[in-house]
This record gives C-alpha cells, structure tokens and sequence, in this order.
C-alpha cells in the first residue's frame, strides 16, 4: 500500500495548507501565535498526522484526531479546534486516497475531532477526559461499524475504536502539563487551578496580607465581567487579576489595603524610598511569577498594570518638600500595557483602588469616579500600545460599574423630607 503524492492530492495538500495559514492571518487579532503557541501548535498538528500515514492504512479507525481537537480546544478555542480537525482529516483524506475510501476516512476522522472538540468543553478536571474517552470512542464505533462494518471483523472494529480514544485521553493528560510547563501555554485547566484560593500564592497572600488579597478579589471581578464584554477569555482576566499584585508580598505592611488602621511607615520615609518600595512590587512580582511558573500572560499584567503612571502622593510630597523634582524619577517604569487583557486589568486595579478610597460612596459618586479613572488612563496615554478603542472603553466602563454595585453596594441619595 502506497501513501505516494499523486497530482489531484498535492494540490488539494496545497491548498489545505493555505487554508491554515489564511485562517490564522485572517484572525490574527483574536488568535495572536506566539512562538512558544506555535510550537505547541505545531506539536498538536503533526501526532495525529503521523500516527495516521503510519497506522490510518492498515487500521482505518485508528485515529488520534480526538488528542489534536482536545489540546487545540484548551490552548486556542472551539472554532479553531473545529477548522483543524476538519483540516487534518481533509490532509489524511488526500494522502491515503489511493489506499482508502477517502470520503469516509474524512468524515470519520472529521465527527470524531469534532466530538472530542465539542465534548472538551466540558474538561474541567483530570476525571473528565474519561468522560470525554466514553463519548468519543461511542461516536467512533458508531461511525466505524457504519463505515466499514462489511470489511473487518466487528470485535477489531470495536477494539481500535476505543484504543484510540483512550490513547488520545491519555497523550492529552501526559501532555498537557508538558505544554503549560515548556510553552507557557494557559489552558482552562491550568487556570482553574491556579484559580483555586488554596493555591500557594494565592494563600500567602490571603494570610499574610490580607488586604491586597481583598483588592485582588474585587480586581478580578471587575476584570472579569469587563473580559466577558470584550469577548477576552473571562477565566483567564480572572486569575491574571487574581496574581497581579503577588509582589506586594515582599513588603506586605509597607502597602496601605494592609495598614488596617495603623501607623503608615511611609510618612517617615523621604518620597523617593516610598517610590522604590512601589515600583519594586512589581519587580518583585515578576520574580514570583518567573519561580513558580505562571503563563505568559498573567506575567505581561504584573510587569504593566501600573504602566508609566505618575505615582501621583508621592510625586505632590516630593514638590513640597524639595520643590523641583523630575518627574520621570516617580513614575513606575513600564511597559505599558500591550493588549486588551494588560489594559482591562490596569482599569479595574485604578478603578478599584479609587472606589475603595470613598467612604460610603453613591451610585453617583461610583460613576463618577470611574469615569474619571477611565478617562484619565486614555489620556494618558497609558492604553496608546493597546487596540482599545472607545467603544471598547465604554464598554469596560458599563462592566464595571455593574459590578461594582455588587461590591461596594452603594446607598441611594433621597430627598430630605420637604424637598420637592
């Protein structure tokens, strides 16, 4: 049995390729490919590629679609999990045409990613991809015996149908850790977890300083209901929310959420010590990040949630004391943020910050402040290396103020009695 190029099959090779390569530069804005996710990409695309040339000719149900369609769905989305999975049974198809039916090699290998696709929705922890096995090896067999029921034994049928279901489950719990070790790739399941308040970080930061941990609760709300607006992945502006702030831990009770009350050491430090101790949060949040492995993209929100702000208390306190200062020396160092997620927790770290500073604040006061918060971040400049548009910030300002309401409940002013 030859699996040779013929003409009619490097066309359609061809073309299938460039079908791959126009979806993702037709989409590059939704699904930007770093490297490190074109690796895992590419590691995804080539096992059920080459485990298919070598087996797919002699077992025709053999196929390890569901592994691609599965890590496709937790590293990208459903729709790019859908094209792939279409786009490699279409290659198998036309590579093993002169071996096998090549029209239903493509729809079998095609509804068996697809299930396994749709089903991975679902996977939400290890035991569901045992969920995910029983559902697609019951499609598989179910296509398998009314394929090709006249051509093998029903017991070789029904045993490669679930072989390659279990072995796919289990390539998708080896490898994935793999991929969001070596490739920093954040998947819904690496989220979820980090997500879990027992997480190591997250616990510290509970314990020892409590009040950031509250900030970064009230930070991931807001940045979540405002991701949902957006249509950014909510799960993952939730714990980049979530991490943002894990360099305060170096210093806990040098920041004031912590102070609960008590003396602030930072009115007997000189203005430029007080800058450091700010700006070395984020440093030293970086280094955390680094030691314990998180993505790339809760990594880009510690380094520029705070941008090139102006840290305004410090800067007056200098003015006063010193009368001329460069204002650059009080400004954090950047970058600033470079997409929408780095934007959207930048926003709901201002704006949370600001409302916490009013004692009983209206629902006027809430939109007021937020506005202003907003505004000032777009004139600043601070958003000018996102693709954040009006309309966009609009919409965060709606999303926020949501959920807001939520958090700080805000009283309703009324009328004193004989006020018209």
């Amino acid at each position: 049995m030859s699996t040779a190029l013929t003409p009619v099959s490097l066309v359609i090779e061809v073309g299938l390729l460039l079908a791959l390569v126009l979806y993702f530069w037709l989409t590059r804005e939704q699904r930007p490919l770093s490297r490190p996710r074109l690796a895992a990409l590419l590691v995804a695309l080539a096992v059920p590629l080459g485990a298919g040339l070598a087996l797919t000719p002699h077992y025709p149900m053999f196929t390890l679609l569901p592994f691609l369609a599965v890590m496709v769905h937790m590293t990208l989305d459903l729709e790019t999990a859908l094209f792939l999975s279409l786009l490699v049974s279409g290659a198998l198809a036309a590579l093993l045409q002169g071996v096998l039916n090549p029209f239903y090699l493509l729809i079998y290998n095609t509804f068996v990613g697809w299930t396994a696709a749709f089903t991975a929705t679902y996977f939400h922890d290890r035991y569901s991809i045992y969920r995910i096995v029983v559902i697609v090896a019951a499609v598989a067999g179910f296509l398998a015996f009314a394929l090709w029921l006249e051509q093998a034994n029903p017991v070789k049928l029904a045993t490669w149908t679930v072989f390659s279901a279990l072995l796919s489950g289990l390539l998708v719990l080896g490898v994935l850790p793999l991929y969001e070790r070596f490739f920093q790739v954040s998947t819904d399941f690496l989220l979820l977890e980090l997500s879990n308040t027992n997480a190591p970080l997250l616990r510290e930061l509970a314990q020892r300083a409590p009040g950031t941990f509250t900030h970064s609760l009230n930070v991931a709300h807001l940045a979540e209901a405002a991701a949902r607006a957006l249509g950014i992945n909510p799960l993952l502006a939730r714990v980049a929310a979530l991490y943002h702030d894990i360099g305060k831990l170096k210093n806990p009770h040098l920041f004031i959420e912590n102070q609960m009350g008590s003396e602030n050491p930072h009115d007997a430090l000189p203005p430029e010590e007080s800058v450091r101790i700010l700006v070395e949060h984020v440093t030293e949040g970086l280094k955390m990040a680094q030691q314990y492995g998180l993505p790339r993209e809760i990594v880009g929100v510690i380094q520029t949630h705070h941008g090139t702000s102006l840290i305004r208390p410090f800067f007056a306190k200098a003015l006063e004391s010193q009368g001329e200062v460069k204002e650059d020396a009080y400004r954090y160092p950047g970058p600033r943020p470079r997409n929408k997620l780095e934007a959207l927790i930048m926003l709901a770290d201002s704006v949370e910050a600001a409302i916490r500073s009013l004692k009983n604040p209206t629902l006027y006061e809430i939109r007021t402040l937020t506005h202003q918060v907003l505004e000032g971040k777009w004139n600043e400049g601070q958003l000018d290396d996102t693709d954040l548009t009006r309309k966009d910030l609009g919409l965060i300002e709606e999303a926020f103020l949501q959920a807001l309401k939520g958090i700080f409940h805000p009283r309703i002013e009324y009328p004193e009695v004989g006020q018209a």
